[in-house]
C-alpha cells in the first residue's frame, strides 16, 4: 500500500511513520512511504492514483492541508485522504470533500487502527450526508460523524466527533435528514446517534459522555421499542 504523508514537522512525520508500521506489522501490512515536507513538493510528486492513502497536516508551512487535499479531489477521487492535526480547525470542510477521517496529534496507535477500520470498510465513500448552511455557505457532514443534537432558543448545536456546530434551524427539519435506522428522537429538543448512547436507564439515555438525555413520557414506549431493535442488529 503506498502512503504519502505531508507533514513539515520531522518529529510528527516521523511518530505517525512509526505508528504506520508498527500498525502494519501488527496486521501484515507492508506499506511504501513518500514523505513530504512542504506542499509544493507533494503537489510535484503528486499524480492520481499515485497513492491510496494521504495523511496531511493542517498546516504545512503557508499552505493549509485543505488546500492540497481539494487539489488532489480535482483528479482522484479513490485516495482516502486523513488529516492529523493538533486542532478541529477545516474539520467540515475536510467532511465535505470526503474525508475518510480526522485523528488529533499526538498519533496513537488507536487512532490509526480507526483510520484502518474505516478505510477496510469502504467509508471513504461517503455514506449519507447532512447538509447545513454554516455563514451562508453550504457544507456537507457525514451523518455518521455526528453523536447526538440538542436545541434550544431555536439554535440547534450539532455535537460531533471533533467539534460542535451552532445552526439556526428548527431541529424537526434538520432531523429529517437523519438515518432513521441510526438516529432517534427522545425528547423534542434532542436526537442522538444510538451507536453513541452508552446505556438506557429509567426514562433516559446516558450517553457515552456521561451526558444523560431524558425521553418524554409519550416518547418512552416507542425509544426504547427502538434502541432495542438496534440493539439486536449489532
Amino acid at each position: 500500500m503506498r502512503i504519502a504523508i505531508v507533514e513539515d514537522d520531522r518529529i510528527d512525520m516521523s511518530q505517525l511513520r512509526r505508528t504506520l508500521e508498527a500498525f502494519g506489522a501488527e496486521h501484515g501490512m507492508q506499506f511504501e512511504f513518500n514523505t513530504f515536507s512542504s506542499g509544493e513538493a507533494f503537489l510535484a510528486a503528486f499524480s492520481a492514483g499515485k497513492y491510496e492513502m494521504i495523511f496531511f497536516d493542517n498546516y504545512i508551512g503557508e499552505t493549509l492541508g485543505i488546500t492540497l487535499a481539494r487539489h488532489v479531489r480535482e483528479t482522484d477521487t479513490e485516495a482516502a485522504l486523513v488529516f492529523v492535526t493538533m486542532s478541529p480547525d477545516f474539520a467540515v470542510e475536510s467532511f465535505d470533500i470526503g474525508a475518510l477521517h480526522y485523528i488529533m496529534k499526538p498519533v496513537t496507535r488507536e487512532g490509526i487502527a480507526k483510520v484502518f477500520d474505516r478505510w477496510k470498510a469502504g467509508r471513504n465513500t461517503p455514506g449519507p450526508m447532512v447538509e447545513l448552511m454554516l455563514n451562508r455557505v453550504p457544507v456537507h457532514i457525514p451523518a455518521d460523524s455526528i453523536l447526538y443534537i440538542e436545541s434550544a432558543d431555536k439554535i440547534c448545536i450539532i455535537h460531533c466527533q471533533t467539534q460542535e456546530l451552532k445552526i439556526h434551524l428548527p431541529l424537526d427539519k434538520l432531523a429529517e435528514q437523519l438515518p432513521t435506522d441510526r438516529f432517534l428522537r427522545p425528547h423534542r429538543s434532542y436526537a442522538i446517534s444510538m451507536d453513541y448512547i452508552k446505556r438506557m436507564n429509567d426514562h433516559c439515555f446516558l450517553l457515552k459522555n456521561d451526558k444523560t438525555v431524558p425521553v418524554s413520557r409519550l416518547a418512552w414506549a416507542e425509544a426504547k421499542s427502538k434502541y432495542m431493535e438496534y440493539l439486536l442488529k449489532k
